[in-house]
């Protein structure tokens, strides 16, 4: 999970006007440059003053200095970018020729400064590193021990804390699933692991490697739905799945807040296909205010009220005094099943699901409506449920804090033709564009298979 509370300064070339993922690659999925994290996504940058532009950049991480690949999409591919790639490549897919990572056992060492385990007889590699002798307590839980990664813009890691771990570990009991799929939830998946549920743990932390079988653990970058080393770990991954049953099998995953919905949903689609089936019982880990990203992207998946806390986070975590955190649970799983400790929350018979004690039902709006744990007002202005302290402004004509300025114009609208009707994503220019190049590139690729096919019967004559 990655934080929100420093904004990204990726990718700022001029006067920037937004940066938004291209869902629909253009160029053939073999000829997509890699990163040290895999396959790289396609974004095209907008300008106030000039035309968009497209541009291959790191899926993994929002930071240039955790990860330096930048490639313009209209770039040539020089000699030079070429065996720049072949090399990424070779070390991603070692298929074999690198040795594979001993699991550590109870005796072995952890070395803090080079993330990896090894036994007492290299020691003395280690000499003068700070290390640690593992026990079997360290092995079955290694979160408790490993430094989590800071980098907020790269590999972030917060860890659900105890009593959000025991939630998830008694809903999958009492929902009597078999096989848990846990999508960089490290400390979950130690809980889940010791309860005897069959489950695997996939993340993008190769420390993992030293802890858990190949059985167990599948080094994977969630946003390009990519296993590293692809040939093998890919078909364990899809042989794991084909033997697990859709209704007893439970998704868990917890994204980076900072991350592109629109390429979760693409992962989420691809790896419910592996089911047969449109959906399989799912539980996303996301912020409330995020709410209407995932709802436009991922609608199959509806906000609860449990609050998710983690156990190394400032802001992120439940307290006596105050709103407590502000993650949140998004699932596909009816609101009625998915029960939530009495003591803090309680049963809506109207709503159906669990809401928290001062979420009060409003008869108005005939739903619990509370995003934030306090308790609503219903504003007869607005017709809905608005934030205590709100005020119904007649200028603006809607209920805005007490304190704000009239006549503020919002942004809305599209970056590229100006008009407020719409947003960039739906703009005809840009569709138009979008066309028009996948159709050159068609005609491009085309024609090359057929200059090839001229050489080649060009061959046999001559032979």
């Amino acid at each position: 999970m990655k934080d929100l509370s420093e904004e990204s300064t990726v990718y700022q070339y001029g006067s920037g006007y937004g940066v938004e993922a291209v869902m629909n690659c253009p160029i053939p999925e073999e000829d997509i440059p890699y990163c040290s994290h895999g396959p790289t996504v396609l974004f095209e940058r907008f300008f106030k003053d000039r035309e968009s532009r497209k541009f291959f950049a790191c899926s993994a991480s929002r930071n240039r200095k955790e990860c330096t690949f930048f490639q313009w999409f209209d770039d040539k591919l020089t000699p030079g970018k070429k065996l720049i790639q072949k090399e990424i490549k070779k070390q991603i897919f070692i298929k074999g020729k690198k040795k594979a990572v001993k699991v550590v056992i109870e005796g072995d060492f952890w070395c803090y400064e080079c993330s990896s385990g090894f036994s007492s007889e290299n020691k003395h590699i280690h000499k003068d590193h700070e290390t640690k002798l593992l026990t079997r307590n360290d092995l079955k839980c290694p979160t408790q021990f490993l430094n989590p990664s800071e980098s907020k813009k790269a590999k972030a890691q917060y860890f659900f804390d105890e009593p959000t771990c025991n939630f998830f570990l008694t809903s999958i009991k009492r929902l009597q699933f078999k096989n848990v799929i846990c999508i960089g939830t490290p400390r979950l998946f130690e809980l889940v692991r010791a309860a005897d549920i069959s489950t695997i743990l996939l993340d993008l932390d190769s420390r993992y490697e030293y802890f858990y079988s190949s059985e167990e653990f599948f080094l994977y970058n969630l946003y390009t739905h990519f296993f590293f080393d692809k040939g093998s770990i890919e078909k364990a991954f899809k042989n794991l799945v084909s033997k697990c049953t859709p209704e007893e099998t439970l998704i868990i995953l917890d994204p980076p807040f900072g991350g592109l919905l629109t390429l979760l949903e693409k992962t989420l689609s691809k790896i419910w296909s592996l089911f047969n089936e449109e959906t399989v019982p799912t539980m996303m880990v996301f912020p409330y205010f995020l709410e209407n990203h995932v709802c436009q992207n991922l609608p199959s998946l509806l906000m609860h009220d449990y609050k998710v806390s983690y156990s190394n986070h400032l802001t992120y975590r439940n307290v006596k005094h105050g709103r407590g955190s502000p993650v949140r649970i998004y699932t596909n799983i009816s609101g009625d099943k998915l029960s939530l400790p009495k003591e803090d929350y309680k049963f809506c018979k109207t709503c159906q699901r669990y809401v928290y004690k001062e979420n009060r039902h409003c008869q108005e709006c005939n739903v619990c409506t509370s995003k934030d744990g306090r308790t609503y007002i219903h504003c007869k202005e607005c017709t809905k449920c608005v934030k205590p302290g709100s005020v119904h402004c007649p200028t603006c004509k809607s209920c805005k804090p007490s304190n704000h300025k009239c006549g503020v114009l919002s942004t809305a609208g599209c970056h590229i033709c100006g008009e407020s009707d719409h947003k960039r994503r739906d703009c005809p220019k840009k569709i138009a564009e979008n066309e028009e190049l996948s159709m050159k590139l068609k005609i491009k690729r085309k024609s090359i298979a057929t200059e090839d096919n001229r050489r080649k019967k060009k061959k046999k004559s001559v032979k």
